[in-house]
């Protein structure tokens, strides 16, 4: 039982981690330097590296390691 509890609440946590970073950064793409947002769904699947996220640029349409900067 304490184990399904844990699973739940870093599986909470991670979700209203995704919230949180979707609501306070933006990305700028590499290829066309457009400032671009995800959305929570997107932000929590796409993978992250330290300073930047593999995401498609609605601007230019290129997957790209976009930089992560403040909303």
């Amino acid at each position: 039982m304490n184990n399904y509890l844990i699973i739940a609440a870093a599986v909470l946590g991670l979700i209203l981690l995704a919230i949180w970073h979707a609501k306070n950064y933006a990305y700028i793409c590499k290829s066309c330097s457009h400032k671009f947002s995800l959305s929570a769904v997107q932000d929590f699947y796409s993978p992250q590296g330290l300073t930047a996220k593999y995401a498609k640029c609605p601007n230019c349409h290129q997957w790209t390691w976009a930089e992560v900067v403040d909303k």
